[in-house]
């Protein structure tokens, strides 16, 4: 069980204090708080193979001005066992998954907890929480230890694969490993891993999908244990319900997933931040949910009502990096190793995944081992890539899938019908769900 796990690994920790002979901490500067760079720091924080130093640009990662709700059932797992963090206090607990079409026919259906006990997994349920509750949890668990170095309001500008990081201030910070967990633009990748910028323009390419978020931290919806999915005519809404910022709140958020035929649409500004209700998204948002059809038969124009924050992010495509996740000192995690699509809701329990293995496999560089860097860095990949890059393409297909229109419409809806009866959706969201940490 996981408890026991945690039992065992104390244990061995102790046992190795008490008998070998330690070879040194290993300083660690993490780069980014989000889900990765936060779990990263929890789980090295009371290990004294490691004095960390976390970099976040933002003053407080417990207000986090990008993305929305996410989904967490791996992740969730690894959390616990791992970082001894129950999400429970904070998140909503989701019971199922219901895709319906425009005319309200249900084409999916998915029962959450029995397809987890029929996979036999260490979790029973998932979980639906807002972004900056979970990076809340994760700081306080942190900062009330006051054994991380935090840096906030601090902006790192430049980095080496010798380990050098470079803040904004111009001063200089040496590490035995910088770690990448900055997210899809992460400074770690572009200054470490991209030898031109014609490299690094490559390796990103427009999906063609966007995803506008619309937030009402007051819960009304009916339902508030399933995630309702809406398919329409070139674009797709998701409902759902998710644990809030404050104890005891819940909040609803549709992410409303449209095609887009450019990659900057005239006339319309790439959103960088949330927006009050005031702002053109929310009238935005409804005309492209009418003319998709997705008000005809939904609950969602309730929820639009009543939102009053709003956020739009381009989905960008990144194509799997093979080989490693490392160069030399500098390794990535999360969305900076592998940006994962929002459709397959994965992102959150994939950076929270690397980060448990990340650290595991560099307790065996500091503390009480010899095994190098690079061979423990190389591990990590190993566990990690397959997992996260079989994820990442399911997700991108499935992105190019729901946001069909006319014929290629019609096409989805039967997809989601035969896929949902055959239990191949069933299967795809149990890959999402195991927990892939490298253990037997």
């Amino acid at each position: 069980t996981a408890e026991e796990g945690k039992k065992m690994k104390i244990c061995c920790f102790l046992f190795a204090l008490l008998v070998l002979e330690p070879c040194g901490s290993l300083t660690v500067g993490i780069v980014g708080a989000g889900p990765a760079g936060l779990t990263l720091a929890k789980t090295m924080c009371v290990d004294p193979s490691f004095q960390v130093t976390l970099f976040e640009r933002s003053t407080d990662p417990r207000k986090s001005r990008v993305g929305g709700g996410l989904q967490l059932t791996s992740g969730a797992y690894a959390l616990e066992s791992h970082c001894g963090i129950d999400v429970r206090g904070i998140a909503n607990e989701m019971r199922g998954v219901l895709s319906r079409d425009v005319d309200g026919e249900t084409l999916l259906k998915l029962d959450i907890p029995q397809a987890l006990k029929e996979a036999d997994l260490p979790i029973d349920r998932g979980y639906a929480v807002m972004r900056s509750a979970l990076q809340g949890l994760l700081y306080d668990s942190i900062a009330n230890l006051g054994i991380v170095d935090i840096r906030l309001g601090t902006e790192v500008i430049d980095a080496t694969t010798d380990g050098v990081l470079t803040l904004a201030d111009g001063s200089q910070e040496q590490f035995d490993v910088i770690v990448g967990c900055d997210g899809v633009g992460s400074i770690i990748e572009k200054k470490c891993f991209f030898d031109t910028e014609e490299e690094e323009e490559d390796s990103r390419k427009p999906s063609g999908v966007e995803v506008l978020f619309c937030v009402c931290d007051d819960s009304q919806r009916e339902g508030q244990q399933y995630f309702d999915q809406w398919l329409g005519d070139g674009a797709y809404a998701l409902a759902a319900t998710y644990g809030g910022e404050r104890p005891g709140q819940l909040t609803d958020m549709i992410a409303l997933c449209t095609a887009s035929d450019e990659e900057e649409p005239p006339g319309k500004k790439k959103t960088s931040s949330w927006v009050d209700s005031q702002s053109e998204l929310k009238d935005e948002a409804r005309d492209v949910m009418r003319t998709a059809g997705l008000l005809k038969n939904s609950d969602l124009e309730p929820i639009l009502d009543r939102a009053t924050r709003f956020y739009r992010a381009s989905v960008v495509h990144r194509n799997p990096r093979f080989g490693a996740w490392h160069r030399g000192r500098a390794v990535l995690c999360g969305d900076a190793a592998h940006a994962m699509p929002p459709f397959l809701g994965q992102g959150a329990n994939q950076a929270i995944a690397d980060a448990c293995v990340l650290e595991k496999c560099l307790f065996q560089v500091g503390g009480y081992s010899t095994e190098s860097l690079d061979d423990a860095l190389r591990t990590y990949y190993d566990i990690r890539f397959w997992p996260t890059t079989r994820l990442l393409l399911n997700s991108r297909f499935l992105g190019f899938l729901e946001t069909q229109k006319g014929p290629g419409a019609k096409f989805r809806d039967n997809f989601f019908r035969t896929t949902g009866n055959l239990g191949i959706a069933k299967q795809v969201f149990i890959d999402g769900a195991t927990p892939r940490l490298g253990e037997p």
